[in-house]
């Protein structure tokens, strides 16, 4: 459907979405998927103290001139996994490239030293003498087979033992099932195959610097607080330095889901585009009234540009009701604006 002809035009498109478009991962793997995987280093907070230990591991493996095992514990939703996979982003001069095996129902562990051996070569090409990081999460599975499990971790040695420039990171919740695995692994071969600490109590992001974790994660996936009808002073109080970054992410997904109608789920809204077709002129406007690489308007600035009176309505409804306020409903429908100039239209259809 669309209405209006010359440089103005409404488009209501035929695809439909579901109610709600703020959405805050709360895991690594639900971050990498909404922000994807070429600007996940935007939104990555550097830890020091974790970054020192990993370094230490990293300066062992270039030294001893053979792979070497770290492991990483730490309650869920500390960042462990975070840890692991931004290692080649903030240390890219040491660490050329990750890989990460299949989670143990996939790949169970007595394949796992000949599916990391198999993958290591394109590795080996994509770091360019550099170290390779190995990521072996979602593997704190407990031993069903120790015959089998022995043997698995007498290969994994082998394999570190024989191959240089690789570094084995094991995120894990319980120091126990580490140590088993220590020890499993000082019995196939000694400890030559361990960095010197090999089990790193992590550390993680301190309380102060979840909410600038919170702003990368939003700003990346282009929606604001506001969006989802949420103060600024609500997401404060949710900060408790008792809990995991995880745990107050997950605080932050349970007041986004709050300030939703439930009985509205499962109806459909249009996604509406507003697309302006004129020269150069409405260029640096329609690009002003933007945010982010999905065209979404910015409320805040949409309201800036109306009369005075327009925006002051708008205003006031949304300090009566957050629900009431232009961001929350622009949300729900995901309103985006596109600008036109004549020779764009020239070359799309060219």
């Amino acid at each position: 459907m669309r209405f209006g002809d010359g440089p103005f035009w409404f488009e209501n498109k035929k695809m439909e979405r579901s109610i709600g478009v703020v959405s805050i991962p709360a895991s690594f793997e639900t971050l990498r998927d909404a922000v994807g995987e070429d600007r996940i280093g935007q939104v990555l907070l550097e830890c020091p103290v974790d970054l020192e230990a990993v370094k230490k591991a990293v300066a062992e493996v270039s030294s001893a001139g053979q792979g070497k095992l770290l492991f990483l514990k730490g309650t869920p939703g500390a960042g462990k996994t975070s840890l692991a996979e931004s290692i080649p982003v903030f240390l890219s001069d040491v660490v050329g490239d990750i890989v990460t095996p299949p989670a143990d129902y996939k790949v169970p562990i007595t394949q796992l030293p000949s599916w990391i051996s198999n993958n290591l070569e394109p590795a080996r090409r994509r770091a360019k003498g550099r170290v390779i990081l190995v990521n072996l999460d979602q593997r704190e599975i407990p031993v069903i087979d120790e015959v089998a499990t022995q043997a698995a971790m007498g290969n994994l040695n082998g394999l570190l033992r024989n191959t240089p420039n690789v570094l084995l990171v094991w995120p894990v919740n319980n120091v126990e099932f580490a140590k088993s695995a220590i020890e499993r692994l000082t019995t196939a071969g000694g400890e030559t195959a361990l960095a010197k600490d090999a089990i790193h109590e992590l550390v993680g992001l301190t309380a102060p610097r979840y909410i600038d974790a919170l702003h990368l994660l939003l700003g990346a996936t282009s929606v604001t607080l506001e969006d989802a009808a949420i103060s600024a002073a609500e997401v404060d109080s949710l900060v408790n330095p008792k809990e995991t970054v995880g745990q107050f992410l997950r605080h932050v997904q349970s007041l986004v889901v709050e300030r939703y109608d439930l009985g509205e789920l499962g109806q459909r809204l249009p996604r509406v585009s507003v697309i302006v077709s004129s020269n150069d002129d409405t260029y640096n406007v329609c690009r002003l009234l933007r945010r982010g690489s999905k065209f979404l308007v910015d409320p805040d600035k949409l309201l800036q540009f109306s009369r005075a009176n327009v925006a002051d309505d708008w205003k006031k409804r949304g300090d009566e009701n957050p629900r009431r306020g232009l961001p929350f409903i622009s949300s729900l429908f995901e309103l985006r604006l596109l600008n036109l100039s004549s020779s764009a239209v020239v070359n799309a259809c060219a």
